[in-house]
């Protein structure tokens, strides 16, 4: 997940599904994906709001933010622009949905 077997920029869209909060480097894995993107290319991230906030804690990521800001701030570093950000209830779980987008590629495609 650090380091996968694709060459750079192959993928339009890059689907995470509750990666984030088991990964050692979280950050790292935004970095690896938003590499694979292609130009206006979108990450979308599924996560469970209470492991990565619990993820983060343990790892001292970002001790003094919530889930949330934790997420906004490993999509920046990264090179993505948060298009989107919000927590869902699920009845059962507490998820986030976000969309990142490759900064400086906003408007090549809707």
């Amino acid at each position: 997940m650090y380091e996968l077997p694709f060459p750079e920029q192959s993928f339009d869209t890059i689907t995470l599904d509750r990666v984030l909060s088991e990964a050692q480097l979280p950050a790292a894995v935004l970095k690896e994906a938003a590499c694979l993107l292609r130009p206006a290319g979108r990450l979308m991230v599924i996560e469970d709001y209470d492991r990565l906030e619990r993820a983060g804690a343990a790892a001292k990521q970002v001790p003094q933010r919530n889930a949330l800001a934790m997420l906004r701030a490993w999509l920046q570093a990264a090179g993505l622009d948060c298009r989107r950000l919000r927590p869902v209830e699920t009845g059962s779980q507490h998820l986030i949905l976000a969309v990142g987008r490759l900064q400086g590629h906003l408007h090549a495609a809707a």
